[in-house]
């Protein structure tokens, strides 16, 4: 009787090879994850910024800066006035913040300059 030892090689080849195909997938899913949770962290960064500058805007002696300058990221944020009708003594602004490419835009009620 003949031992037919070329199968149990081909199979071992087989199954690393579908092994090291997992592997690549698992890498690339997870690189994939990185990046899509940095960008959800910038998001939220601007949207947190914009909060800020809008609460600063509405009250002029409110405080909201908890974070120390060094672990802030880099922030450009702009006010507009937008031309919507609005009590009397306020107006509306939009805010945006912008944090690595990732912006948001917030709408909100400030007091008008006496």
């Amino acid at each position: 009787m003949k031992h037919r030892r070329g199968f149990m090689f081909i199979d071992a080849i087989v199954a690393l090879g579908l092994l090291t195909s997992v592997a690549m997938l698992l890498v690339v899913a997870r690189s994939g994850m990185t990046r899509v949770t940095r960008q959800a962290d910038d998001h939220r960064a601007a949207v947190r910024a914009a909060e800020r500058v809008l609460i600063e805007a509405a009250l002029p002696n409110a405080s909201t800066s908890n974070a120390s300058p060094a672990t802030q990221p880099a922030v450009e944020t702009s006010i507009a006035d937008l031309p919507t009708p609005a009590p009397a003594g306020w107006k509306w602004v939009s805010v945006r913040a912008t944090v690595n490419g990732h912006a948001a835009e917030l709408s909100g009620l400030v007091r008008r300059p006496s």
